[in-house]
């Protein structure tokens, strides 16, 4: 994985849309195993991706799925309320790295949280705001500031800097990306892509 930040695209539901982010730049792919969500995808579809080199996170919205639905991706993201025990025995009945999303709307507690999970045995984590990152957390504006912290929450063009500027270890990008849900818009992908790399300059230039 890169040491700068880098982008996960995630709900992807088929190889095209993982194909066409692998080649704009996406370190990441999502493909979501559960049936409560418009962008489930299969475990056909993640070896599929697999196949062509992409780096995949399967999705799981509980640890029955999470233990059970395991196949050839590289890390498994417990997107349910977890610690250090349901975090362990992914790990060692999987043989898969975990990455943990953490929910909530202090800004504060939710990158302790992060840093707890990352300490329990996460290799990665993702606050997920659940609604526009630059209107959660009360618009309050402070860091992340961590490598393997990343942020997730209706990350668009509109709000990108704003969310780069937290400097988060990566950008975890779904619905803004979208013609409806379940198929991104290549044109939408291709643009957020290209202010990402530009949005990374302008922050290094500045720290």
């Amino acid at each position: 994985m890169p040491d700068l930040p880098f982008v996960k695209i995630c709900g992807i539901t088929n190889l095209q849309d993982g194909i066409l982010s692998i080649d704009q730049g996406a370190v990441m792919l999502g493909v979501v195993l559960s049936p409560l969500s418009p962008r489930m995808g299969s475990i056909d579809l993640v070896k599929e991706l697999k196949g062509i080199g992409a780096v995949v996170a399967t999705v799981h919205t509980d640890l029955d799925s999470a233990l059970t639905k395991s196949s050839v991706e590289d890390f498994i993201q417990l997107h349910f309320p977890h610690g250090a025990a349901e975090i362990e025995k992914v790990i060692n009945n999987t043989g898969k790295e975990v990455i943990s999303v953490v929910q909530g709307d202090d800004m504060d507690q939710a990158v302790a949280r992060a840093r707890e999970l990352i300490r329990y045995g996460a290799k990665f984590a993702l606050i997920d705001t659940g609604k526009p990152a630059d209107s959660a957390f009360g618009g309050r504006f402070g860091f992340i500031d961590h490598p393997r912290i990343g942020i997730a929450g209706k990350i668009s063009l509109e709000n990108i800097g704003w969310v780069l500027a937290l400097r988060p270890g990566f950008l975890d990008v779904s619905s803004k990306l979208e013609l409806y849900p379940g198929k991104k818009d290549p044109a939408a992908v291709r643009r957020f892509m290209e202010v990402f790399r530009d949005g990374i300059r302008t922050v290094q230039s500045h720290s």
